[in-house]
Order: structure tokens, then C-alpha cells, then sequence
């Protein structure tokens, strides 16, 4: 398959693709059920762990990068949240 550039970026595939990623979000201890409530509000998105210290493991599973872009972006976004950082991604 032969992408250009642009549909590259946009996350412009032929294929059926499946993106699953991980990441470790940081929040407000003090805010830590409001911020995981909105993550989980979020399409495609899940919120398996967290601690009292405000850190939260979150799960994304999109259908493109371009959605899993957004999703990244919806995250890092949302109220409550210092820091987003994605630890594993897999493309099948």
C-alpha cells in the first residue's frame, strides 16, 4: 500500500486497522474521581486503574491515528489532568 504524506498524517487509511494504546495519566489527587469519570467519558477510551495519588492508567482502542490522536488531545484536555503519557501502542 502506497500512502501519501498528507493521508499519512491525516490518518487516512485503505486497510482496517486497530490502535491500542496505553497511557499514564497524572490529575489532581484531589480531583482524581471527576477527572476519571470524564476520561471514561470519552469514546473508545477506559480507565482499568488508578491510585489516591492521582495517577490513572488509561486504554484507548481507535480505529486510526487520527482518532487516536484526538483521543490523545480529548485527554490531555480535560479538566483535572497535569500530565499524559502514553506508555505502549500497538497497531494490528
Amino acid at each position: 500500500m502506497s500512502l501519501s504524506r498528507r493521508e499519512l498524517l491525516k490518518g487516512s487509511t485503505a486497510e482496517e486497522t486497530c490502535h491500542i494504546a496505553s497511557m499514564v495519566v497524572q490529575c489532581l489527587p484531589q480531583k482524581l474521581a471527576a477527572t476519571a469519570a470524564a476520561l471514561e467519558a470519552i469514546d473508545d477510551l477506559e480507565v482499568p486503574e488508578r491510585d489516591e495519588r492521582g495517577k490513572l492508567v488509561v486504554l484507548i482502542e481507535a480505529v486510526s491515528e487520527a482518532t487516536l490522536m484526538q483521543r490523545i488531545t480529548q485527554i490531555e484536555n480535560t479538566a483535572g489532568v497535569i500530565s499524559a503519557n502514553m506508555v505502549y501502542h500497538q497497531l494490528d
